[in-house]
């Protein structure tokens, strides 16, 4: 199983993006998140494996939340901007997903991550 984090400002996305992790069996939906800054503490106290982060919010932005972090799993951006991709990569991003995001590119993503994990686990 998967635990996962959504952070996005926009309502309509959070939603969106919980609704399409409610699909794939292997995920589980720790909690959806309006800012960055009440997420800190679901990553202190739960074992969270990846974080569905938008990038353009008002509070702070998801690249200066990811700089503000030390967060060992998978991080997916999901933006409605391009322009961030090159910068999201310094940070190791597994993902970077462009809103609105089609649920088959979703799946891809999820599937391409959950398919790296299951190596990694039978390789070790």
């Amino acid at each position: 199983m998967v635990n996962c984090i959504i952070i996005d400002d926009d309502e309509v996305q959070r939603q969106l993006i919980a609704g399409f992790v409610e699909e794939i069996d292997y995920l589980n939906l720790i909690g959806s998140y309006n800012n960055p800054v009440k997420a800190l503490g679901i990553l202190q106290s739960e074992q969270i494996d990846l974080i569905l982060l938008d990038v353009e919010m008002p509070k702070m932005s998801g690249i200066d939340f990811l700089k503000s972090i030390s967060f060992h799993g998978d991080v997916v951006l999901i933006t409605s901007s391009e322009t961030y991709a090159a910068k999201a990569f310094e940070f190791e991003v597994a993902d970077y997903l462009v809103k609105p995001v089609p649920y088959s590119r979703f799946v891809k993503s999820m599937e391409r991550l959950h398919k790296k994990k299951t190596q990694n686990r039978s390789s070790k």
